[in-house]
């Protein structure tokens, strides 16, 4: 009789190939994309959970990242691209590393700011869109 554990196995074969620098776990197979990934994912991880309840919830979050907004707590949150000299450029991402924090919430923080210390300067002027 064998003690044999398919699910260890799978386990051990999936951290091995964690700490190894192999692109795939398996050199022969073929990676999925798109729909087909996103549907054999959620069967895997909804195979993990098991039953269990605390697991499963898991499975019902929703895709992507989190609101910025505490106004607005769903729903994707507008994205910026701005363009910067390099010497800001450096500056911020230094500030940000020596903070322990993003460039985009240092980014975030400073147009915060800036708005704040304008509104006392100009009270109720209106924001021009």
């Amino acid at each position: 009789m064998s003690n044999r554990n398919p699910r260890a196995e799978a386990a051990a074969e999936a951290a091995a190939w964690a700490e190894s620098d192999e692109r795939q776990v398996r050199p022969d197979a073929t990676p999925l994309r798109g729909a087909d990934a996103v549907e054999r994912s959620r069967a895997l991880l909804a195979e993990a959970a098991d039953g269990d309840p605390d697991s499963e919830q898991l499975l019902v979050r929703v895709a992507g990242r989190p609101s910025l907004g505490a106004k607005a707590p769903t729903g994707a949150s507008p994205m910026w691209k701005v363009r910067a000299p390099a010497d800001l450029d450096a500056a911020a991402r230094d500030r940000a590393e020596a903070e322990g924090r993003r460039l985009s919430e240092l980014i975030r923080d400073a147009v915060t700011r800036y708005l704040a210390v304008a509104d006392e300067r100009e009270p109720g002027r209106p924001v021009s869109r």
